[in-house]
């Protein structure tokens, strides 16, 4: 190789080098404007430290994306440092334990419902008049004991209102344990409330007795120790309730012609 091509070659690698140099501080410089703008925006949001006003605060790892109580936005409370939060702590216990109590409640009614529903499934059913939308969905005893489920419906909240047709007016009484299990270590109180509901729009019967189910319907009234009330309603598909719990007065003034009454609720 002459010495022309040599300088060349040379030339070529340094430029080459270079430019991989070049490259890499324009990916540090490009990751610096973008973390000086986070830092701008999260200013510009008032995302600050509660107790030092410092950017780059964090929300508290316990209670954020708590559900709310209302339905509204939960504000985060937001720290720098494990200093802060130790110092604010007098102040924030009492939402944060609410809010994380609140949590747990929510996650356990998830569950809870969620195994109704898996539960009333095991039962070999067959409905012959099919079709969710219908006034009147009728079982006849004198039919083979098939399950059809899949073929009436068309997603995973129209199984739950089949489902929950079959599950009786009072799912606790065949959860009783289930719910005992889930809630222990929570503070909370429960109340056994039986209603009617505001708007019938879909009922069920058995053909062979000729009688209508569900005119009465059992839920859970939980009470936190921080007074919130909220229902829980593990079988509320049918009537096209697919939350299983809500807030108390909410659930109450959308859904409940009336209270029938209240009693305690029996540990399994």
């Amino acid at each position: 190789m002459n010495e022309a091509a040599q300088a060349a070659q040379q030339s070529h690698t340094y430029n080459t080098a270079d430019w991989y140099d070049h490259h890499d501080i324009y990916k540090a410089k490009q990751e610096q404007a973008k973390d000086r703008e986070n830092r701008v925006k999260e200013a510009s949001s008032g995302v600050l430290c509660v107790v030092c006003n410092t950017f780059k605060a964090l929300p508290c790892v316990y209670c954020k994306n708590a559900p709310s109580p209302s339905g509204d936005p939960v504000p985060f409370v937001y720290y720098c440092s494990n200093t802060c939060a130790t110092s604010d702590w007098p102040n924030h216990e009492a939402y944060c334990l609410a809010s994380k109590n609140r949590r747990a409640l929510f996650e356990v009614a998830e569950v809870l419902q969620e195994k109704y529903y898996t539960a009333c499934a095991m039962d070999l059913l067959e409905v012959c008049q099919t079709g969710l939308n219908c006034s009147q969905m009728v079982r006849y005893d004198r039919q083979s004991l098939q399950r059809r489920i899949d073929a009436i419906s068309e997603n995973r909240e129209q199984d739950k209102a089949f489902l929950g047709c079959f599950g009786g007016n009072n799912p606790m009484l065949f959860r009783r344990r289930e719910v005992t299990k889930h809630f222990e270590g929570l503070d909370i109180e429960i109340h056994e409330m039986t209603i009617c509901m505001e708007d019938r729009t879909r009922r069920f019967s058995f053909e062979e007795q000729a009688i209508s189910i569900m005119d009465q319907h059992e839920v859970l009234q939980i009470t936190m120790n921080n007074s919130e009330k909220y229902v829980l309603d593990i079988a509320g598909a049918q009537f096209g309730l697919y939350a299983p719990i809500v807030p108390f007065q909410q659930y109450v003034d959308s859904h409940v012609r009336e209270i029938k009454g209240y009693k305690d609720f029996v540990y399994a």
